[in-house]
């Protein structure tokens, strides 16, 4: 009778992985890296872009409510009007928000998504901006409320070159 023996055969110079596998597997892995970099990159860009139209959109939607609870008030006159919504003063041009006070209505915290709210400019061109604190150049990285002229609808405004 005879038993079944099995040898290990292997090689006693054999201890790992030789030069050309592991370049072989650094190759790769690099040009995996390449490939992946750019996406994730656009993926940022992209949800940057998506948190700045999500707040244009609720800008739009408070200036709105604003607005409608102003006609019902009877506050639409062509002079600067104090109105008050939960509590806070806002002025009122026409019955619409003034970019001066835009702040009390819409509630923007810096740590939310890496906002940052400020009035900018001055007199006529006074506006609401609010920006992406994480963008590559922020301030291209932005939306704006701004009063039109007589009575006309605030005009929201958006740039996205910087995200």
């Amino acid at each position: 009778m005879s038993s079944n023996h099995t040898k290990n055969i292997t090689s006693p110079n054999h201890q790992g992985f030789n030069l050309i596998e592991l370049i072989l597997v650094i190759l790769i892995l690099g040009i995996m890296a390449v490939v992946a970099i750019p996406k994730f990159v656009n993926i940022q860009k992209d949800a940057r872009i998506s948190v700045l139209k999500s707040t244009a959109s609720q800008m739009k939607s408070a200036y709105q409510l604003v607005y409608y609870k102003a006609v019902i008030a009877g506050k639409t006159s062509p002079n600067l009007t104090n109105f008050y919504i939960n509590g806070q003063q806002v002025r009122l041009f026409y019955g619409y928000v003034s970019a001066g006070t835009f702040g009390h209505i819409l509630d923007i915290e810096s740590t939310d998504s890496g906002l940052t709210a400020q009035l900018r400019g001055g007199g006529s061109g006074t506006g609401y901006t609010v920006w992406h604190t994480n963008a590559p150049i922020p301030l291209m990285c932005r939306v704006g409320y701004k009063l039109s002229d007589l009575g006309s609808p605030p005009i929201i405004s958006s740039e996205f070159s910087g995200c």
